[in-house]
């Protein structure tokens, strides 16, 4: 198969890229031609099956030139601006998340032979999901409620797939861990704070994600929504997940006073993540190799040398982060202000969705339900 893989060297391209090699098949990949990724691809260089394209998804004419020289059975749709930096200029953030997919489903479209189009979408396109309450696991006809614009771009963009009259899979992605780390971000730390320490949140290994992708291009799976997230080590509350996070890269777990304090009765005050159920997806698919103690050692290994130069700093760098935060040092209060509201005053609007992502939802609800 020869497979066209976009976003090829973002969080978990470069390992959908291996994956797809050690299947046996031809692999184009399309990224910009940033530093990090020519270095990543300069990695893949001795592979005889694979060739890397340079180029923006706002730029029809060259996603038309790029898919019509890979000739692809495939296409993985992974590119995209995601949270924080999609908040930090929200006309960008559409522009590739949203105008982007509509250059590639149209340059697919006018290929000789329409290929299948495996859709990266995200489970934050459910909306708040309240901690506090006991509910079902989150599946693919769990309607969608998207209350974010990076939320709403995905809701968008599962329509514009299942619209396209190509053969299409769509995998919503839970929390998507990495194994490197960068420089912590104020902005994105500020918004960190915002996220409840009861929130459920479902995380997946970079790599299994990136398995997941590779095997989507020929599994028996046309037409479905699957959910991509670990095995149940891997259904952590927000606060274990980022306590155990921290200790890997040698840091001390922030308090809990840093973190927003949503009230219990108000659903919409909570962040939009929750467990899900990866039964069909895992039996498909067959991705879930690796626990969560698995990917905190090779977290661990990976950032040895940072974390023991870190290690006699932990607290000062833990007492600066956490300055970032609205909340650290003062008393805890259930916030009924919505989540919205409250990435708004970090964001001003560019975290809300926007009216066509709303009616794109509607019309998704429709057919979940059909």
């Amino acid at each position: 198969m020869r497979i066209l893989l976009t976003g090829a060297f973002g969080n978990i391209g470069s390992h959908t890229a291996a994956a797809l090699l050690a299947r046996g098949f031809e692999v184009t990949t399309f990224d910009r031609a940033t530093p990090a990724a020519r270095k990543l691809a300069r990695r893949l260089a001795p592979a005889t099956r694979v060739r890397t394209e340079w180029g923006d998804l706002r730029d029809a004419d060259r996603v038309a030139q790029v898919v019509r020289a890979a000739a692809p059975d495939a296409i993985i749709h992974l590119a995209a601006v995601i949270p924080p930096p999609a908040y930090f200029d929200a006309a960008l953030a559409r522009a590739v998340n949203v105008d982007g997919l509509g250059h590639l489903l149209a340059a697919a479209t006018a290929s000789p032979r329409p290929p299948r189009i495996v859709f990266a979408s995200s489970y934050t396109i459910h909306g708040p999901r309240n901690g506090a309450r006991e509910l079902a696991l989150l599946d693919a006809r769990t309607p969608v409620a998207p209350a974010d614009a990076y939320g709403g771009h995905k809701v968008e963009g599962e329509w514009m797939v299942r619209r396209s009259g190509l053969p299409w899979v769509t995998l919503r992605l839970g929390a998507c861990l990495p194994l490197s780390t960068a420089r912590p971000d104020p902005r994105v730390m500020r918004m960190a704070f915002e996220l409840p320490r009861e929130n459920r949140s479902h995380a997946v290994d970079q790599r299994d994600a990136a398995l997941a992708f590779a095997n989507a291009v020929d599994a028996d799976a046309l037409g479905k929504i699957l959910l991509i997230g670990g095995d149940s080590s891997f259904r952590l509350r927000a606060r274990d997940l980022s306590r155990r996070y921290q200790r890997a890269l040698g840091l001390d777990p922030f308090p809990d006073d840093a973190y927003a304090t949503p009230d219990d009765a108000v659903d919409g005050s909570w962040y939009f993540e929750d467990w899900m159920d990866t039964r069909e997806s895992q039996a498909l698919l067959r991705f879930q190799r690796h626990t969560f103690d698995d990917y905190l050692a090779a977290l661990t290994r990976a950032n040895r040398i940072p974390a023991l130069l870190l290690r006699p700093f932990a607290g000062p760098i833990g007492r600066r982060i956490c300055r970032e935060s609205r909340y650290h040092g003062r008393p805890a209060a259930p916030l009924e202000a919505s989540i919205e509201e409250r990435f708004a005053a970090h964001f001003v609007d560019a975290a809300r969705p926007q009216p066509e992502s709303l009616v794109a939802a509607e019309a998704l609800n429709r057919a979940l339900l059909a």
